[in-house]
């Protein structure tokens, strides 16, 4: 094992599921957050 405990294949597994998890939660961000945030009233949820 390396000194550093962390496998080189973990780091570029980590970059694949952050590259996989990223477009959808801007997705979302986009669809939901953006049209709550745009409404009146409180902004608890910015």
């Amino acid at each position: 094992m390396g000194g550093d405990g962390w496998p080189s294949d973990g780091h570029i597994l980590l970059l694949i599921v952050l590259t996989v998890l990223t477009p959808p939660s801007l997705a979302l961000y986009r669809l939901w957050i953006h049209p709550l945030r745009s409404y009146p009233g409180p902004r608890w949820w910015a």
